[in-house]
């Protein structure tokens, strides 16, 4: 099931029809809450995934979510867009979830199909290559994992959520509950640290 979203840095509040499901969803019609959120299954999902680095604990975390959206329907003022706030939900049991583990690790290959950036963009625009080329990519793949592993959470996320997941500072600041400098701040640490332990890798790299 896809997910569709706002453009980057162009966060929106409830379209009509989005707040007429809101209506009928918070009088108990659960299948005004499935068309109010259903769209939005697969990207929440990649989230926790990249978050625990697990399929079944990704499927439970969203499953989790969803169950405390409708839970706190009432809540929801509609200020942000449907996917913000299910994001920052999703966001909150996920992080509960890794400090309850002690989780920090997450395998580059659990991170995804979109985004922007050196690390995204090794996964993201596969070309044609060689048994060579093939082998350098999953090198490279190897040693991206292992960096992002090291990063601490607060930094690994919000490399996430940016570059992984397409958000913008406004809704990472919104989903996260850190201010908005933090987050810029913690994503130029997120890059320059992600840069500094794939130094010993830089050959690994398309040009």
């Amino acid at each position: 099931m896809g997910g569709t979203r706002p453009a980057r840095g162009q966060q929106t509040g409830l379209s009509q029809a989005e707040q007429a499901l809101l209506t009928r969803a918070r009088q108990g019609d659960t299948l005004s809450f499935e068309s109010l959120v259903g769209r939005h299954a697969t990207p929440l999902y990649n989230l926790a995934l990249r978050m625990l680095a697990n399929p079944d604990d990704a499927q439970d975390a969203v499953q989790e979510a969803m169950v405390k959206a409708f839970t706190n329907l009432k809540t929801f003022a509609g200020r942000s867009a449907v996917s913000t706030w299910l994001y920052r939900i999703t966001y909150n049991v996920c992080l509960d979830e890794i400090k309850r583990r002690g989780k920090r690790g997450v395998p580059f290959s659990a991170l995804g199909d979109e985004g922007e950036g050196a690390a995204a963009e090794v996964l993201t625009h596969p070309e044609s290559r060689g048994p060579e080329q093939e082998a350098m990519s999953a090198e490279l793949q190897a040693a991206v994992q292992r960096a992002l592993a090291q990063l601490p959470e607060p930094f690994r996320t919000v490399l996430i959520l940016y570059e992984m997941q397409g958000l913008s500072y406004e809704e990472i600041a919104d989903i996260t509950g850190a201010r908005l400098g933090t987050v810029k701040s913690r994503l130029n640490r997120a890059r320059w640290q992600l840069k500094e332990l794939l130094e010993p890798f830089r050959e690994l790299f398309p040009a």
